[in-house]
């Protein structure tokens, strides 16, 4: 086993972070040996270290990394091309993440993609550590609250040992053949370059809205004048009924001045309706056209070559032989119908209903609400998290969306009023983890 050394730790860690990742019912951090599995066996050893290992103790978490020779630094703290060059070191190391993530999801393996997406999904240069050209993610599976804008010493502390640089051995110096006197001058004070205050980063957030999900990082920090490259803006997938047209700003090459967030915009997409009565009608116009054509020329026909007689045509042609045509048989009786009576549809569930939805699969059922147009309470229970849930103003999914919330994070049970205009709803559920039940109940609007 690599020796390991310490990083940093994080005191109180449930007062001073947010948005805390979840495997299955256990904190992401607590499964670091599942997850240090899946970087052996899927990242490349360039990239292994990124990760650092954390011991839990209480509301305390301690941070290893594996043994460095440099004493790390903050990335927020360096400058210059000390600065660029981890810079470029972090990202080739996201970006190999993000490549695994997208190849396992590829290949059906979500469970491992998804456990690899939550422990990258924050990344605050405060906490990310440099050294003998590596990068090392000292916290991740949550991010920081907002109102802790100085993490160093309050939120998280560095208990890293500071290694010594190898002084360079003094060469002998030769006696001088005569005696020196030296003459005892005051020495200069050095004059020291300025410091430069340290800026706290800004912070470089995505916002998905509510017409699609993002894939990739959606927050990260970013230095004044640092531009946003277009490797870092994250993917977009829009839902069913959406069709994505661009950022409230172009995020690409974007300077940063300040904190950022982009939010992404779409348009509903509109189904094309085919004016079939006017097309039908232009139809049939040409249709009657045509058959007058053909009796005209019927008409011409037959006195041209007096092969028939039409009194009206003028034309002196000879009576017609009358063709007595039989008439049409009559069709056989049809037999009685003896097959049994169509079996009536199963009537729709009934609102104060229970329901349940298991994990990984998505689950669309319809509710009956026993009247037109009104209000009913939604109960959900978020102890085992599904990914979203939609519900529509009708008997299918295509109905307008009259509820939406993605979970996560969350584990209580919760309540919603909706309002809806149909007798029937529909409710959808997407994903959640594996082998889990995620339950709710619809009740009626006067029940």
């Amino acid at each position: 086993m690599a020796q390991i050394e310490k990083l940093c730790s994080t005191p109180e860690y449930t007062k001073y972070f947010k948005d805390i990742q979840w495997l299955g019912k256990f904190e992401l951090f607590t499964r670091f040996d599942d997850i240090e599995s899946i970087v052996n066996n899927k990242i490349n050893e360039k990239y292994r270290h990124f990760l650092a290992q954390p011991e839990v103790e209480g509301d305390t978490i301690t941070w290893f990394s594996k043994s460095y020779s440099e004493t790390p630094q903050r990335l927020s703290e360096l400058q210059g091309e000390d600065r660029l060059k981890y810079e470029q070191i972090k990202n080739e190391t996201l970006n190999h993440y993000k490549s695994v993530i997208n190849s396992l999801r590829e290949s059906r393996n979500s469970s491992e993609a998804k456990c690899l997406e939550n422990a990258t999904k924050f990344v605050n240069d405060d906490f990310v550590y440099c050294f003998d050209d590596k990068t090392v993610l000292g916290i991740w599976g949550m991010q920081l609250r907002k109102n802790i804008r100085k993490p160093l010493g309050i939120a998280m502390k560095n208990i890293f040992v500071k290694k010594k640089k190898p002084q360079p051995q003094p060469q002998p110096q030769p006696e001088p053949k005569f005696p020196v006197i030296d003459e005892l001058q005051p020495e200069p004070d050095p004059v020291l370059p300025p410091q430069e205050p340290l800026v706290e980063p800004f912070i470089v957030r995505f916002n998905a809205g509510e017409g699609g999900i993002l894939n990739g990082i959606l927050e990260y920090t970013k230095h004044k004048d640092d531009t946003v490259k277009e490797s870092e803006v994250p993917q977009i997938k829009p839902k069913e009924g959406y069709e994505f047209t661009g950022w409230d700003k172009d995020p690409n090459n974007y300077t940063v001045a300040g904190d950022t967030e982009f939010t992404a915009q779409y348009r509903e997409i509109q189904p094309v309706v085919v004016p079939l009565i006017s097309w039908w009608r232009g139809c049939l116009n040409w249709l009657l056209l045509l058959l007058l054509l053909a009796l005209i020329f019927m008409v011409v026909w037959c006195c041209l070559l007096k092969k028939c007689h039409f009194n009206f045509c003028g034309c002196g042609c000879p009576e017609a032989t009358t063709i007595v045509v039989p008439p049409a048989p009559k069709p056989a009786p049809t037999p009685p119908d003896t097959l049994p009576p169509p079996t009536p549809p199963s009537p729709l569930p009934p609102c104060n209903a229970d329901a349940t939805s298991g994990g990984y699969i998505t689950d669309v059922r319809h509710f009956s609400m026993g009247q037109k147009g009104g209000k009913f309470v939604f109960e959900y229970n978020t102890e085992n998290v599904p990914d979203e849930i939609t519900i529509y103003d009708g008997p299918d999914t295509t109905g307008k969306v009259i509820f939406h919330y993605p979970m996560g994070g969350t584990r209580s049970l919760k309540t919603a009023t909706v309002e809806f205009d149909n007798s029937v709803i529909t409710v959808k559920v997407v994903g959640g983890e594996p082998g889990t039940v995620w339950n709710y109940r619809v009740n009626c609007p006067n029940g």
